[in-house]
């Protein structure tokens, strides 16, 4: 837990920047999602040149920063963000709640 906690503010500005960008680029075509914090949810709505561009810099950071995901599939973007849309929550709330079971996050 300890370790959770010291990733804690990491992780959760990291959620919270995927998230923002992700909204704006939705608002940015006038789609309205309403509130929520569902990243893959997000995602999907994106237009297909929006997720062709996220996935061409996903491959690319993978590329240059290979880590064991053990079996976890990361392996594209969308696999990612919907492998890290799970957790938004659970991560959020870690600090005040027993949450029981958070995703493995790599903090790099």
């Amino acid at each position: 837990i300890y370790a959770a906690i010291s990733a804690w503010p990491i992780i959760c500005g990291c959620y919270m920047g995927i998230e923002q960008t992700l909204k704006l680029l939705l608002h940015l075509r006038d789609k309205n999602v309403g509130k929520t914090h569902d990243l893959y949810y997000l995602y999907k709505n994106l237009d297909e040149s929006e997720k062709a561009e996220i996935s061409d810099y996903y491959r690319v950071c993978r590329s240059l920063y290979d880590f064991d995901t053990g079996d976890i599939p990361v392996n594209t973007a969308e696999e990612f963000i919907s492998y890290i849309g799970k957790g938004y929550e659970a991560w959020r709330y870690l600090l005040r709640e027993d949450t029981p079971c958070i995703p493995k996050m790599h903090v790099g």
